[in-house]
């Protein structure tokens, strides 16, 4: 089933695998991150994926935060809509 129709958007991967399942109670939390996954989307009855997509995390490095990358300029105005 394409993405679209089971999770809406902004939805996390394992949160749509959970409800798509539809398990009476979630599955225990793995300590972790994914480093390595491959998502596919199948159209209906089709055996093949339409779409595949992998994800690979070599490396992950942390750094501090550097708050004044975050600060707006004082020249900038706020506007509330």
């Amino acid at each position: 089933t394409p993405d679209a129709n089971i999770v809406a958007f902004g939805g996390g991967f394992s949160d749509m695998i959970v409800k798509a399942a539809q398990l009476q109670q979630p599955p225990p939390q793995i300590i972790g991150e994914i480093v390595k996954a491959t998502i596919q989307s199948f159209e209906h009855n089709e055996p093949d994926p339409s779409f595949t997509m992998k994800l690979e995390i070599p490396k992950l490095v942390t750094e501090a935060l550097n708050k004044e990358s975050f600060i707006v300029p004082k020249q900038y105005k706020k506007i509330n809509n």
